[in-house]
């Protein structure tokens, strides 16, 4: 990533107490686990490293650096990748953790501190973290990050936020850590929803037609759908003119398409607005690779 590719991950202590030191690399761990999850969730050919560049002394302030080098490949031309990417990245320890069960998701308050964004941007940042919400590595890291955390009662929050101070800022209070760790759970626990995922040929029928994870209008088998599209891959061909064929209506796709469904009762029933676009088959940019494994099959 580039130089400003600089997160600061910060644990709160209690006064004159100093956390204990298994704890604070356990959960820096699992916070590197967590953003390698979180970038592959977004990209699933991203390969990102940690660097550790410092800390303040008397504190735990650490200083890393995301490094992707596949990153260039797919955002060459739009500067504005990178910088969300990264800041999607730092809001993973937010996200993350926020589909483990409903009863988390109506007591925890809005961890995320906003900043001026444009809209094509914030659509592009909301695309990126609901992937990361849905990714069943990113949720499992980041159990292990707040479990880790909650064994040491000197930790009073973590602060995740961007060197430059442009992405957002995440705050999670210790009162949320056994909660996000999932270390208790209601009198009831609900079944998780299901994550489906299926390869469609569809017919496009409407569309933003620039880099946007707005929804898009698909029709499949004569039968109309929406769907948010989140392959940056294809988005950044759009920017880079690189697709072998203008988008119209009517234009047939190739398309992976996954969405939520939930129990209701005895029946599975599909969950509104989950429906998306992980990655387009056909039409592909110039010159590009794809293969068809499921990444985290190969993982």
């Amino acid at each position: 990533m580039d130089d400003d590719g600089e997160i600061i991950l910060q644990l709160g202590l209690q006064e004159g107490r100093n956390a204990d030191a298994a704890v604070a690399a356990e959960s820096l761990l699992a916070w590197i686990d967590l953003a390698r999850a979180a970038a592959r969730a977004i990209d699933p050919y991203a390969d990102v490293r940690v660097e550790l560049l410092g800390r303040e002394e008397g504190s735990l302030k650490q200083i890393l650096k995301l490094v992707d080098d596949h990153l260039g490949t797919i955002s060459h031309g739009a500067d504005q990748f990178p910088y969300l990417k990264k800041a999607a990245i730092g809001l993973a320890i937010a996200v993350a953790t926020s589909g483990l069960q409903s009863f988390v998701q109506h007591q925890l308050g809005s961890p995320v501190q906003d900043v001026a964004l444009s809209q094509k941007d914030r659509d592009l940042l909301q695309g990126m973290t609901k992937s990361i919400q849905v990714d069943a590595h990113a949720s499992r890291s980041a159990m292990r990050f707040y479990r880790a955390l909650e064994r040491d009662p000197a930790i009073t929050g973590v602060v995740v936020k961007s060197a430059d101070g442009r992405g957002p800022a995440v705050e999670i209070d210790r009162s949320q850590f056994a909660m996000r760790g999932g270390l208790f759970s209601p009198e009831e626990a609900q079944v998780p929803d299901e994550i489906k995922r299926e390869v469609w040929s569809v017919v496009l029928m409407h569309a933003p037609f620039y880099a946007s994870t707005r929804h898009w209008g698909f029709s499949r088998d004569g039968v109309k759908f929406s769907a948010q599209v989140t392959d940056l891959a294809f988005l950044q061909a759009i920017v880079d003119g690189t697709l072998p064929i203008s988008l119209h209506e009517g234009v047939r796709m190739e398309v992976e398409v996954e969405w939520k469904e939930r129990l209701d009762g005895k029946a599975w029933q599909y969950v509104p607005e989950s429906r998306r676009i992980v990655r387009v088959l056909s039409p592909r940019a110039s010159g590009s690779s794809l293969s068809t494994d499921d990444p985290e099959e190969n993982e």
